[in-house]
C-alpha cells in the first residue's frame, strides 16, 4: 500500500500565514477501525533524525536524502522540512506530486500499515495546527473539523423487513406489500441490485423503489421500499420466493410466502347422463326419466339454459340461475307426429361449466284395433235371452291402445254384458281384451239388427261389430255343442307343446238338438282363419235332426307359419237357438332343419343306396375286374 497526499488535501486559507489543512487519504484497502495516535505517528516521523545527518537516516533502503533537489529548498533539518511542508507557500498539487510515486518522505517502502499511515496523519495534522479526535466508530467529533484528517471509515450497516405473507383467491391478485430497507450505520449504504432469487414462484413480482444509495443514519434518505406483488392463477398452498437486495453491507433477504384458495366456481352434475328411450303414440306425449341437476360448486350457476328440439321437449323446475349446493329436475318429453324411430338430445349449459348432453331416442307408435269377429248372429226365444257371444279385440298396432267401455244398441235388444277392455287399458301392442254381448228376444218372431261400438285412440276409431238378433217362436229347437266347447273356447295346443308348421292337428265336435224338438235345423259353420279348416257332417249343408239329432264338425289346425294363431268358429241356422261363437287358438313352430352330413374315414361314397351308380365308376370297376381275371388265368396255366 502507498501513502498518498491528495491534491485536494492541501489548501491555503485567505489569511497570510494561516496553517494549511491536511487530509490524509488511504487508498486500496480502507482505514483500520482504530483511533489514530499522533504520538505513534511522531515516533514514525522523527525516527533516527539527527541535526547533521538529516531525518530518517535509518538503514531502511530508500531513506530520504535532503540533498535531493526536490527537498533542497527546505533545508537539511527535520524542522525545516516540517515547516516547509506545512508552512510555506508550496502549492498542494506540488507537494502531492513530489510525495506521490517516490514514497521517500518518510524513508520507508511497503512497510507501513494502514494504522501507521493514520497515526502519521494524526501527527502531521497536529504539527500543522490541527487536532485529530475521532469517536470509537471512526467519526470525527464536533471539536475536530472534518477537514482536519480522514478518520477510519466504518462499514455501512442495514436492516430489511424479514418476511411477507400473502393470501388470496386464485385468479385475483393479492394486495401489494412493501419490504423496507433501512440504512442503520454511519456510512452511506450503496445498493447494487434488487431481484427475486432463482427458483422463486413466478406468481411473485417486485418493483424496486430504492435509489442507488441511502444516506447514513440520520441523513436525508435512510430508508426505501420494494413493492411485492402476488398474483396466482391457480390454487396454491405454499408458494415461496426470496427477495435479494444486494448492498455493500451484504445481501439482505426477504422471505416471501403465498397461498391461494380456489376461486368460487359453479360445478354441474347430473343424476344420470345415460341415454333415454321414449315411446309414444303419434299425437300423444310420453315422459322420460327425471334428471336431477345439482350445482355442486361454490358459486351460483348463471345463465342456465336447457334445450331440446321437436319432437322432443322437456319440463323443468330449474330457472336461469341455480345457487351453489341447490338442485332442480329436468324431465324429457317425446311427442311424435309420425310413427318410427327418431333421435335427439337434451342439452344443459351455463356460465363457467361444460355443456352436458343426454341422448334421447324416441319411437313413434300407433295403436290398432283388430276384432276376431265383426258380425255376431244370436238367437233367443220370445222374451228370452241368447247365449252370450264373445269377440276378442287385439291391439294390432305398435303402441299402447286405450279403449273405452264398449256399448251396444239398440239397448232394448242388445247389451254388452262384460268387457275388460277399459280396465286393461292401455293395452300393450299385441295385447287382447274381450267383449261379450247378448240378445234379448222381442215380442214376436223376427230379426233385429244392432251394433256394438268400440271407441279407442286408434286411428280406426270407432270400430263396430254388426249384430243380428233373431227372435224365435216358443218351441223352436235349441242347438248346443258337446262338453269340449262348453266354455266357447278351444286350444289345440300350447306354447310348451306347439305344432310344427305344415303338420295338422284335428278335433271333432258334436252339435246336437234339444230333446223334444220337432223340427230339423240346417246349419252352416264357418271359420275366419285359413290355418283352420272344417270337415264332417255339419259342413255345408249340415242338418241336425229334431229331438236330439246331431252332426259332427271336425276342425283341423294346419299352421302355415310359426306363431300364435286364432280363429272364430261361427254357426248360422234358421229357426233354432244357436250356440255362442267359439274362439279357437293354436301355436306353431318352424320345422327343424336337418344337420348337413359329411363323409369321414379313409373310404369314399360310390352312391347312395336309393340312387344308381355313376356310369364312370361302373366302367372303371369293370376294367379292373377284367385285368384281375387275365392275371388269374395266366397263373393257372
Amino acid at each position: 500500500m502507498t501513502l498518498r497526499f491528495s491534491s485536494r488535501a492541501f489548501s491555503r486559507t485567505a489569511t497570510a500565514g494561516a496553517v494549511t489543512a491536511l487530509t490524509l487519504m488511504t487508498l486500496a484497502g480502507g482505514a483500520a477501525a482504530q483511533v489514530p495516535n499522533s504520538v505513534a505517528g511522531k515516533n514514525l516521523w522523527t525516527a533516527s533524525c539527527g541535526a547533521a545527518g538529516g531525518c530518517h537516516s535509518d538503514p531502511v533502503a530508500g531513506a530520504i536524502n535532503y540533498t535531493d533537489p526536490q527537498f533542497a529548498q527546505f533545508g537539511a533539518s527535520a524542522d525545516n522540512t516540517k515547516n516547509a511542508v506545512f508552512g510555506i507557500g508550496l502549492s498542494s498539487s506540488g507537494i502531492a506530486g513530489r510525495v506521490k510515486g517516490k514514497n521517500q518522505m518518510l524513508g520507508f517502502k511497503a512497510t507501513l500499515t494502514d494504522l501507521d499511515y493514520n497515526n502519521l496523519a494524526a501527527y502531521l495534522a497536529q504539527v500543522s495546527g490541527r487536532t485529530l479526535a475521532c469517536t470509537s466508530a471512526g467519526t470525527p467529533t464536533a471539536a475536530a473539523p472534518a477537514t482536519a484528517v480522514a478518520c477510519p471509515v466504518p462499514p455501512p450497516t442495514a436492516t430489511v423487513t424479514a418476511s411477507l405473507a400473502f393470501n388470496t383467491v386464485a385468479g385475483t391478485p393479492a394486495a401489494t406489500q412493501t419490504a423496507t430497507l433501512t440504512s442503520t450505520g454511519t456510512s452511506p449504504l450503496n445498493i447494487t441490485s434488487v431481484a427475486l432469487a432463482a427458483g422463486s414462484d413466478p406468481a411473485f413480482s417486485v418493483v424496486n423503489n430504492c435509489p442507488a444509495q441511502l444516506t447514513a443514519a440520520g441523513g436525508a434518505t435512510t430508508t426505501c421500499t420494494v413493492t411485492v406483488s402476488y398474483a396466482p392463477m391457480a390454487a396454491a398452498t405454499a408458494a415461496t420466493a426470496t427477495l435479494n437486495i444486494v448492498t455493500d453491507a451484504g445481501t439482505k433477504t426477504v422471505s416471501l410466502s403465498g397461498s391461494a384458495t380456489a376461486a368460487p366456481a359453479p360445478a354441474m352434475s347430473l343424476s344420470s347422463s345415460a341415454a333415454q328411450s321414449l315411446s309414444a303414440n303419434t299425437g300423444t306425449s310420453a315422459n322420460g326419466t327425471a334428471i336431477t341437476l345439482t350445482n355442486s360448486g361454490t358459486a351460483p350457476l348463471n345463465n342456465l339454459v336447457i334445450s331440446t328440439a321437436a319432437p322432443f321437449a322437456h319440463t323443468t323446475t330449474c330457472g336461469t340461475t341455480l345457487a351453489a349446493g341447490a338442485n332442480c329436475t329436468i324431465t324429457p318429453q317425446f311427442t311424435p307426429t309420425v310413427t318410427g324411430a327418431v333421435s335427439g338430445s337434451l342439452s344443459i349449459s351455463g356460465t363457467g361449466v361444460t355443456t352436458q348432453t343426454v341422448t334421447l331416442n324416441g319411437t313413434g307408435t300407433a295403436p290398432g284395433v283388430s276384432l276376431n269377429a265383426t258380425t255376431l248372429n244370436m238367437t233367443a226365444m220370445i222374451g228370452g235371452t241368447s247365449a252370450p257371444s264373445t269377440v276378442t279385440l287385439t291391439n294390432s298396432g305398435t303402441g299402447p291402445l286405450t279403449v273405452a267401455l264398449p256399448t251396444a244398441s239398440p239397448t232394448a235388444s242388445f247389451a254388452v254384458t262384460s268387457s275388460d277392455c277399459a280396465t286393461k287399458s292401455p293395452i300393450a301392442a299385441g295385447g287382447t281384451c274381450a267383449i261379450t254381448t247378448t240378445f234379448t228376444g222381442g215380442s214376436a218372431a223376427g230379426a233385429t239388427p244392432g251394433t256394438v261400438t268400440i271407441t279407442s285412440d286408434a286411428v280406426s276409431t270407432p270400430n263396430t261389430i254388426s249384430l243380428v238378433g233373431t227372435t224365435l217362436a216358443a218351441g223352436s229347437p235349441t242347438l248346443s255343442w258337446d262338453a269340449a266347447l262348453s266354455t266357447s273356447t278351444y286350444a289345440f295346443n300350447t306354447a310348451a307343446a306347439p305344432t310344427t308348421v305344415g303338420t295338422g292337428v284335428s278335433k271333432t265336435f258334436t252339435l246336437s238338438s234339444n230333446t223334444g224338438s220337432t223340427a230339423a235345423v240346417t246349419v252352416v259353420p264357418s271359420v275366419n282363419n285359413t290355418d283352420f279348416t272344417l270337415g264332417g257332417t255339419c259342413v255345408t249343408p249340415g242338418t241336425v235332426a229334431a229331438n236330439g239329432g246331431s252332426c259332427q264338425l271336425t276342425v283341423t289346425f294346419t299352421p302355415t307359419s310359426a306363431g300364435s294363431k286364432t280363429a272364430t268358429l261361427s254357426l248360422t241356422g234358421s229357426g233354432a237357438m244357436l250356440p255362442a261363437v267359439v274362439s279357437l287358438s293354436g301355436v306353431a313352430v318352424a320345422a327343424a332343419t336337418p344337420a348337413p352330413t359329411s363323409s369321414s374315414g379313409g373310404g369314399c361314397t360310390l352312391g347312395a343306396a336309393d340312387q344308381p351308380m355313376d356310369p364312370l365308376w361302373m366302367l372303371m370297376l369293370g376294367g379292373a375286374a377284367l385285368v384281375w381275371r387275365r392275371r388269374a388265368s395266366r397263373q393257372a396255366v
